[in-house]
This record gives C-alpha cells, structure tokens and sequence, in this order.
C-alpha cells in the first residue's frame, strides 16, 4: 500500500529512538527518500570515479560526504605561496630553515652552510617539489595545531597511538578518552591542512612527472621535526622506526619498511 511519497521512514517516528552525534548527512537524506538510494550510488560512484587521479580532489569528496565539507582551490591554488617560494634561489634550504623555525630551533649559520653543501647535489627537478612540499607541510602542522587547539595538556602522541588499536574501533564501549577527543577536534580545521596537502602532492607528482631528473646520490636531512629523505635511482631502505618529515624519491627499487605518519 505504500506510494512514491509515503515509501520513506517517518523521522518524527525515528526521533522516539533518539539521535547521535556522530551521524552522517547522508543517513538522514536515505532514510528521508529512501527510492532515490540508486541515484545517490551513482553520484557517489562517478564523482569517486572522476576524482580518482587526484589526492586533492579525493580529499575534499571525503570530506564532503563526512558532512565537513571544505573546498580549497574554489577561488584559486591555495598553495600559489609557497609553490612561488619553491620557485626562487635556494629554495630547498630556505625550505629547511622554516622547518626549524617551526619547530622553535633556528638553524645556526654553521647549520645553514653545511646545508647548502649537501643538498647542491640535489637536482632542481627534485629541489624544487621538494621544498613546495616542506612549505606546505608547515601551513598544515598550523591547521593541525589550530584542530586540536582544545586539547592542550593533552598527550596527543599516546592519544595517537591508543587510536592505531584495533579494539578502539571493533571491541565493546568506545574508550572515554577517544570520545572526548571526537568531541574536541575541529574536523574542518583538520581537513583544510590534510587537503592543502594532498592538492600540494598532485603539483609536486606533476612536477616530478614532468622532468625526469638525472640520478643523484641520496641525501637526507634530520631536522627537529623528522627526517628528509630525497632518493635517486638507487636501492634506497627507508627504516620503520625513523620518523620521516619528507620522502621524495624519484626511483630504483626501494624498500619501505614505514614513511606514514599524522
């Protein structure tokens, strides 16, 4: 007996049921049509389909079907800035420093001149994506500190890590520290830096892509933050427990044993 209008769940009914804090848009939308189920898996799927080549563009789909929605290059390349300081003289040491200052320890002048030594043989091809990358990692620690604004005195790392469990996510009551977490975490703040990030990420592939750079000896750089590491054509072994700030390698038949991190 039902009808193309009456073929839905009543949310007046569900609300006896009570809500939550964490439902997605999409849930209210099914259950309000649920018929047009079909045309929002079509949506879903070529909209996925269409953004596939691109982190960026992936991102911001996520984020907009987590009800976070934030759309970064509308008006333009959010990361133009940085990508014209990676373009200047020197810009992969430049790209150093403001990791330093970043982290409060400015490099000392001795620092900055055995610097330009060791990354003179890095070509520019790789210098150059290297450092817009640096650049913009460092606008994104910046959203991410603003994110967890609310959470100081807290001890992200441990939090971090209680995160990586699996029984967090899959065994009995979620933990108490992790909702408060939920709660205090400004998503969008989060989602603007982890999507300047992945558009920066489609530049520098393009960068790369665009000029295949003669081979270079490897060269890495401990800064206060990680480890940067630029690889060439050689067998490169990249360690688990050494915390990486930049992995740009451009070949050979590499072994990864960790590089992934907040």
């Amino acid at each position: 007996g039902l009808t193309r209008q009456t073929c839905r769940f009543n949310l007046l009914d569900m609300a006896n049921f009570g809500g939550a804090d964490h439902v997605l848009p999409f849930f209210e939308a099914v259950h309000r049509a649920p018929l047009s189920i079909p045309y929002y898996t079509r949506v879903v799927r070529e909209s996925a389909l269409s953004a596939g080549g691109s982190a960026g563009a992936l991102t911001m789909l996520t984020a907009q079907r987590m009800g976070a929605g934030v759309r970064r290059n509308l008006l333009g390349d959010p990361n133009q800035t940085e990508l014209d300081a990676s373009k200047e003289p020197d810009a992969l040491v430049n790209a150093v420093e403001a990791v330093h200052r970043t982290a409060g320890e400015p490099m000392t002048p001795v620092q900055r001149a055995a610097l330009v030594r060791r990354v003179a043989q890095v070509p520019s091809a790789v210098a150059q994506p290297a450092a817009f990358l640096l650049l913009v990692e460092m606008k994104a620690l910046r959203w991410r500190e603003r994110a967890f604004g609310r959470l100081s005195g807290h001890d992200l790392n441990a939090l971090f890590l209680k995160l990586l469990k699996p029984e967090v996510l899959t065994g009995g009551e979620l933990d108490e520290e992790v909702v408060r977490l939920m709660a205090a975490v400004d998503l969008r703040y989060l989602l603007v830096g982890a999507i300047d990030l992945a558009l920066a990420v489609d530049r520098a592939a393009e960068i790369l892509g665009a000029s295949r750079s003669a081979d270079f000896a490897s060269v890495e750089i401990e800064t206060p933050l990680g480890w940067i590491c630029l690889g060439g054509n050689g067998r490169d072994t990249y360690a688990a427990k050494r915390p990486y700030l930049l992995i740009v390698d451009v070949g050979g038949d590499d072994v990864y044993h960790g590089g992934g991190a907040t």
